[in-house]
């Protein structure tokens, strides 16, 4: 079998990140108001960012990836530096039911309840 190049499988993979990009940013558009009158350019350059940095810290599915991106949003990117953050990362992908993504989300609504 032949292997492809770095260049080779961002040519394929591309498009699909590209319509989940457009996905991520008709989200926030509908659901916060904070991105609805912001230029695409500027959407597009925080959904990457953003992006990436919830699959550095293993939160590879749509589902999580939105939710991160919304935590992102209404507490600003730096959320995930917070001690109460880091202790979540910190511990088992799931205890219970419950996802690491389920305990931080319902974490920051705590927080943003509190505040």
């Amino acid at each position: 079998p032949r292997q492809l190049s770095e260049q080779q499988w961002r040519a394929i993979l591309g498009p699909s990140l590209r319509r989940a990009y457009e996905r991520y940013m008709a989200h926030l558009r509908e659901y916060h108001s904070r991105w609805r009158g912001s230029d695409d350019e500027t959407l597009l350059a925080f959904v990457v960012q953003e992006q990436k940095q919830a699959v550095r810290y293993g939160f590879n599915n749509d589902r999580d990836i939105v939710r991160y991106l919304a935590l992102a949003t209404e507490m600003e990117p730096a959320f995930i530096d917070s001690v109460w953050a880091q202790q979540i990362l910190r511990e088992a992908d799931y205890i219970g039911t419950l996802s690491r993504m389920d305990r931080l989300y319902r974490k920051a609504i705590e927080q943003l309840e509190d505040a």
